[in-house]
């Protein structure tokens, strides 16, 4: 009645396993550049924070007993839930999807402890070269686009976690757009009426809406891009490859049996008849937004 969808699939794979997953189109993308950092760290600060009346510590020990657990996701254009629960546990996994979209809270000493935790990482990260080599590979790939800045101390400090909690609030705000898949040990008869309960009564206002093209699509053409980090006799090296894919079945076959393949090859010619390097490897695909394969060895 609200418009939410709801995908079930039993499975006898796991006896004493239930598997949900929902997703919403949207994400980050919908966020402004200003609180894109407030944004991305969403989700993270919310779980931090727990549900309800109870903090993260005190949702702990309610839960204590049970094989149970919701984890809420903000990427960059969609957000959602991913969960468990043994068969048992059933109705207590309605009850944490219900209160992530109802009664998320945010504590902001929790945030401040968090931020103490990070402070050293963020203080070292431009020392690590991988970290570096890494931060590049995004920068140079995105075309230097805004929101693929590498986190620093700098960036981090634009997290606001009232900014955070408003748009997580505003991101579960409307279960219209939701799709909702269980897949497990499921009994229908036992399914339904928890859907009903706790799913058909999430709020809806109807909204419609996609994400955001907020620019970063690779650059056109060959970039070549060196980066000096480290005092170690090591190298890496990345090779990515961009393109438009019609994203369909028979094209992800495709990419996947290519992927394959290359791996092969890399691994005969650079590791066991040149010996310039230890572990090629491969991988690719197809989305709606920025196909690509990538190899690399290192």
């Amino acid at each position: 009645s609200n418009g939410v969808r709801v995908l079930v699939k039993p499975t006898d794979f796991k006896a004493d396993e239930v598997l949900v997953g929902a997703y919403s189109p949207g994400g980050t993308s919908l966020a402004p550049d200003t609180d894109y950092m407030s944004a991305g760290l969403a989700s993270q600060i919310m779980a931090l924070s727990g549900l309800g009346k109870f903090n993260r510590t005190d949702l702990q020990k309610k839960l204590a007993g049970k094989a149970v657990s919701v984890n809420a996701s903000i990427g960059e254009t969609s957000e959602g839930l991913s969960g468990r629960a043994s068969p048992k546990d059933l109705e207590t996994l309605f009850q944490l999807i219900y209160l992530h979209f109802t009664a998320p809270r945010l504590d902001t000493s929790a945030f401040e402890a968090f931020k103490n935790q990070v402070g050293p990482f963020l203080a070292n990260r431009g020392s690590d070269p991988e970290q570096v080599f890494g931060d590049t590979v995004s920068w140079t790939m995105s075309q230097h686009a805004y929101r693929s800045r590498p986190i620093t101390a700098a960036t981090f400090a634009e997290a606001n976690p009232e900014r955070a909690f408003a748009f997580y609030k505003n991101r579960f705000a409307d279960a219209s757009d939701f799709t909702f898949v269980f897949v497990g040990n499921i009994d229908s008869t036992t399914l339904k009426p928890l859907v009903e309960k706790y799913l058909a009564s999430l709020p809806s206002i109807g909204r419609t809406e996609t994400f955001r093209d907020n620019g970063g699509a690779p650059p056109k053409g060959v970039v070549d891009k060196v980066v000096h980090k480290g005092v170690e006799p090591k190298a890496n090296t990345i090779i990515d490859f961009t393109g438009a894919c019609r994203n369909a079945p028979d094209t992800r076959f495709a990419i996947r049996a290519l992927v394959e393949l290359f791996e092969i090859k890399l691994t005969e010619t650079l590791r066991e008849q040149l010996g310039a390097t230890y572990s090629p490897s491969v991988g690719g695909g197809c989305s709606h937004r920025q196909p690509s394969a990538k190899a690399k060895a290192s």
